[in-house]
């Protein structure tokens, strides 16, 4: 059997669900939820890979799913502030 490797030559490790739930405070409902939002998906949240019932997800899509949520909440964050910094006749305009 050939190991699986990511694009760069890393070994694949893949993290179980209960470790993933932990990680990302949620709990498992949410990660059940997640699986079927697209727009999680779109945020690259990994599909889950069962190994004798189990579900595990990748450590590097995790990685760069951790990564986009951190941008997405940069970008609302500082566009809330923009929103609040402007004088109140513009926010109600």
């Amino acid at each position: 059997m050939t190991k699986q490797t990511t694009n760069d030559g890393k070994p694949i490790v893949l993290v179980p669900d209960s470790k993933v739930w932990d990680e990302l405070g949620k709990t498992r409902q949410s990660i059940v939820r997640w699986d079927a939002d697209p727009a999680m998906a779109a945020l690259g949240w990994p599909p889950p890979i069962t190994i004798r019932g189990r579900k595990h997800r990748p450590r590097h899509l995790l990685e760069t799913f951790k990564a986009n949520l951190i941008a997405r909440a940069l970008k609302e964050r500082a566009t809330k502030q923009r929103e609040q910094a402007k004088p109140r006749h513009e926010q109600q305009a």
